[in-house]
């Protein structure tokens, strides 16, 4: 009895101790937040009131952007953001972490974009249904990447140490670790139809 007692007492200590590892943080108040980002101890978010950044780990936040944002990516002084109002879709590049923005998509094929990551000079957006599209030069030319019958619909890329996961809408994986040169099929998800964005890129 006193043995389901003291297993019980630390079921909860751990149920406890696992919560206390989230705060709350100041914001940002921009209304639906669709994707998160950060890089050392900037954070981005990308809001239905426009892209936010705070400079202090989520401390206090800073509106950079009035248009609704959908996703955002950032790597060092590099930020990206998909900007879609309706009716003006963008994608654009900031140099000096989210001060000024300039649009980079006037050669993408595609401008229903679901998916974005950047591994160094590399960009990666993934698209609904049109596939997944590299651009080797910060967004100035962009090539087809992945495109199959399973790989056409992205719903997330994630770049991190040389290597890029991108996932479907079909929930299966796949991988590169040339910069998308090439990839593997790494296997099927979680079942999760009908979810189109990577909420955190961290």
């Amino acid at each position: 009895m006193k043995i389901k007692f003291y297993l019980t007492i630390i079921f909860l200590l751990n149920g406890l101790l696992s919560y206390a590892q989230w705060q709350q943080r100041g914001g940002p108040y921009g209304g639906l937040i669709y994707s998160i980002s950060c890089d050392s101890s900037k954070v981005y978010a990308a809001t239905t009131g426009g892209l936010y950044r705070s400079d202090n780990n989520g401390n206090s936040w800073v509106r950079k952007t009035l248009a609704a944002t959908r996703i955002v990516a950032s790597q060092d002084s590099l930020v990206y953001i998909y900007v879609a109002d309706g009716f003006n879709s963008q994608l654009k590049k900031s140099v000096d972490y989210g001060d000024n923005f300039v649009q980079v998509n006037s050669t993408l094929p595609s401008s229903n974009i679901t998916s974005l990551a950047i591994l160094g000079s590399y960009v990666f957006v993934g698209t609904g249904n049109d596939g997944l599209f590299m651009s080797p030069d910060s967004g100035a030319t962009w090539t087809l990447s992945l495109y199959t019958i399973d790989a056409s619909f992205f719903k997330t890329i994630i770049a991190k140490n040389g290597k890029i996961f991108a996932g479907t809408m079909h929930d299966a994986i796949y991988a590169s670790i040339d910069t998308g040169q090439t990839w593997t099929f790494s296997g099927f998800g979680i079942y999760n139809y009908g979810s189109s964005y990577a909420p955190v890129n961290c």
